[in-house]
């Protein structure tokens, strides 16, 4: 489906050249925001931690559960399914736990798992399809890149955890951690207080 026509917010003008219209989403919705607001950090002050922070060998099972129990979604590039890699993980799921518990062990994520394809969809409910705001990226990545992404973010989670980085009263999106936990600390904290 092609987009209809878009109105540039600046120049208020009328865009049909779908090279124009790319350019204009681009810039609307994939800018980089600047980063002069943030909050400066004085990294002189900081202690430095020499701790080098290691990885648990990851189980084939482990490899098979990011990969095949994971939600079915649009491929990225590569044009492979996650119906084709089920289809197929009999035959490698050797060679993709190979790759995945090396890629943990030296630190390196595979070049072609780094590559994003962009969408643009339409928003839900957003009646003017005339304003780029009308619209979000959404980026489709390989399906093997997936499931290593997967297994790095519940690689990072429980060192997060076990390391004591992050405040013991973290919930959102670790392991061990889930709402009701939250709601029984902040429970506690109103009986105290």
């Amino acid at each position: 489906m092609a987009l209809p026509p878009l109105t540039d917010p600046s120049s208020k003008l009328s865009l049909s050249d779908p090279t124009e219209k790319q350019a204009l989403l681009a810039r609307e919705l994939l800018h980089m925001e600047s980063t002069a607001n943030d909050i400066p950090i004085s990294f002189s002050n900081l202690y430095t931690q020499t701790t080098q922070l290691t990885f648990t060998p990851i189980t084939i099972q482990e490899t098979e559960v990011a990969l095949l129990k994971t939600k079915n979604s649009a491929p990225g590039s590569d044009g492979i399914s996650l119906a084709a890699i089920t289809l197929a993980w009999p035959k490698i799921k050797d060679v993709t736990h190979s790759l995945f518990r090396r890629s943990l062990e030296v630190g390196w994520h595979p070049r072609p798992f780094r590559n994003a394809t962009i969408c643009i969809l339409g928003k839900p409910g957003k009646r003017d399809r005339h304003s780029p705001h009308s619209y979000c990226p959404i980026a489709l990545i390989a399906t093997l890149g997936k499931g290593l992404e997967y297994i790095i973010t519940k690689c990072i989670s429980w060192l997060a955890i076990t390391q004591k980085i992050l405040h013991n009263q973290q919930f959102r999106a670790l392991p061990l951690r889930s709402a009701t936990d939250l709601v029984m600390a902040a429970v506690h904290d109103i009986e105290e207080a």
